[in-house]
């Protein structure tokens, strides 16, 4: 996802850090998990960035139409932060405490943004 950090700033930092300009030097696609791994497979694209424990407890966990052993992990950024803020829905926030972590409009409902869990 465009903005994220496992899936967009982590995987353009680590090819920064070993010398590869993600903006001039390769060419990004952002997709989802299952397009990548699909394209990886077939040799599509030479690389996938992603959230190592997404993909291989979802994605890879499911495909068995590769033997174990098939993908190589090339590199790894540092530990990625926790970085998401949770409200309890009970209390909920206001409209101005709400403001100051997100630009967006205030949300009809939590599930607007995909913020139920």
């Amino acid at each position: 996802d465009i903005g994220s950090t496992s899936g967009h700033h982590c995987p353009s930092q680590v090819l920064a850090d070993y010398g590869v300009d993600p903006l001039n030097d390769v060419e990004i696609v952002h997709t989802t998990r299952a397009v990548a791994h699909e394209a990886l497979k077939r040799g599509d694209v030479a690389a996938i960035g992603v959230n190592y424990t997404s993909w291989v407890n979802g994605i890879r966990a499911k495909d068995d139409s590769v033997p174990p052993g098939s993908f190589r992990v090339i590199a790894r950024s540092g530990d990625l932060p926790n970085d998401i803020f949770v409200a309890e829905s009970a209390h909920g926030i206001t409209p101005e405490q709400f403001r100051r972590c997100d630009p967006r409009p205030v949300p009809e409902s939590p599930s607007q943004y995909g913020w139920e869990y």
